[in-house]
C-alpha cells in the first residue's frame, strides 16, 4: 500500500469520529506537507549557498572551511542517497561506522554538531522538511584534563630549539593554539604596549613578554609560512612543533605546553576567570581544568610529607 492510500485509509476511519472541520485542518496540513522542497541544480550549489550564510554571519574562513568538510564527507558516505532525503538512522549510522566510527566522542560530538548546523539552515531555507540530527545523542564528553609538560623538558626544548621552533614553543607557552599560531601576523604584535592580538574564533588580547616578542620573526605579513609561501594550517602548525619535541625525545605536545602555560599563570594570579580570558576558554568548565590539576598537586606534596 502506497502512502497516499495509507492516507486515504486513515482518513475514512477518521471521518467516522471526526468533526468535518478538523478533517478540513488535517487535509490542509498534509498539503502544505507536501509541497516539494526548494530546488537546487547540485549538492555544490547547496554547499555554496551555506556557506555564503555563514560568510553573512562573519564566520571565519577556518569554520567555514571545516563545515564544508565535515558535510562533505557525509555526503560522499551516503552516495548515491542526496543528503536532503538523509533521515536520523542514516546519520547515526554514520557517527558509529568507518572512519568516524573510530574518532574519539569529543571529535564525534563536533561532527554531529557541524552536521546539524547544516541541516538546520536547509530546514529553514526549504531545501528540505527534515533535519535528521534532531534526537540524536552521544554520551557526555569526559571532564576536561590536562596534561602539562615538565618545566625542565620546556625548558630543555625551548634552549634546543631553531629559531622558527623556538618561536612556535614560545607561543605555545603564551597560551595560544595551532590554529591562532597559524593565523598571526606581524601587526598582531605591539611592542610598544606589550600586547598581542590572538585572531580566531577566541579573538582576544593578551599581554606578551617582551623576551618572547623578541624571538618572533620580524615581518608585515603571516609570521610563519610554508615553504610555497602559503600560511600554514593548524595541522601544519602542530606537526611541525611535535615532531621536533619527539625528535628530541619529549613525548609532550604543543597542547602540553599550552597546558603548562594556563596551569602556571592559574597558579601565579589565582583567577580563572583572568586565566579564561587568556587562554581563551569559551567554557569555564574547561578552565576549571586547572584548578583541580593544581588540587592533585598540591595533595600529593603533602602525602609525601606526611
Amino acid at each position: 500500500m502506497t502512502p497516499e492510500e495509507r492516507y486515504h485509509s486513515i482518513r475514512q476511519e477518521l471521518a467516522e469520529h471526526a468533526a468535518p472541520g478538523v478533517l478540513a485542518k488535517l487535509d490542509s496540513l498534509i498539503a502544505e506537507l507536501m509541497v516539494p522542497a526548494r530546488p537546487f541544480s547540485s549538492v555544490g550549489e547547496l554547499l555554496d549557498k551555506h556557506e555564503e550564510y555563514m560568510g553573512r554571519r562573519h564566520k571565519t574562513p577556518g569554520s567555514i572551511s571545516a563545515r564544508r568538510r565535515r558535510v562533505q564527507e557525509l555526503i560522499d558516505w551516503s552516495d548515491p542517497k542526496p543528503i536532503v532525503d538523509l533521515r536520523r538512522e542514516d546519520i547515526e549510522r554514520y557517527l558509529f561506522s568507518g572512519k568516524v566510527g573510530k574518532v574519539r566522542l569529543a571529535t564525534k560530538r563536533n561532527y554531529l554538531s557541524q552536521i546539524h548546523s547544516f541541516f538546520e539552515w536547509a530546514v529553514v531555507e526549504k531545501y528540505t522538511r527534515v533535519d535528521p540530527t534532531l534526537g540524536i545523542e552521544l554520551d557526555k564528553p569526559h571532564k576536561a584534563s590536562i596534561r602539562a609538560i615538565s618545566a625542565e623538558d620546556l625548558a630543555k626544548a625551548i634552549q634546543k630549539a631553531s629559531p622558527r621552533i623556538r618561536a612556535i614553543l614560545l607561543l605555545a607557552y603564551e597560551g595560544l593554539t595551532p590554529g591562532e599560531i597559524a593565523l598571526l601576523k606581524g601587526s598582531d604584535v605591539d611592542h610598544a604596549k606589550g600586547q598581542l592580538h590572538v585572531p580566531g574564533r577566541k579573538d582576544r588580547i593578551i599581554p606578551l613578554r617582551e623576551s618572547v616578542a623578541q624571538d618572533l620573526p620580524n615581518r608585515q605579513g603571516y609570521l610563519f609560512t610554508l615553504k610555497n609561501g602559503n600560511r600554514p594550517r593548524a595541522h601544519n602548525i602542530a606537526h611541525e612543533g611535535n615532531r621536533y619535541l619527539h625528535g628530541i625525545d619529549i613525548r609532550e605536545t604543543l597542547t602540553s605546553i599550552r597546558h603548562r602555560s594556563g596551569f602556571d599563570d592559574h597558579l601565579k594570579r589565582r583567577d580563572l576567570q583572568l586565566t579564561q580570558q587568556r587562554m581563551g576558554h569559551a567554557s569555564a568548565a574547561s578552565t576549571a581544568a586547572y584548578a583541580t590539576a593544581d588540587a592533585k598537586k598540591v595533595a600529593g606534596v603533602e602525602a609525601e610529607a606526611s
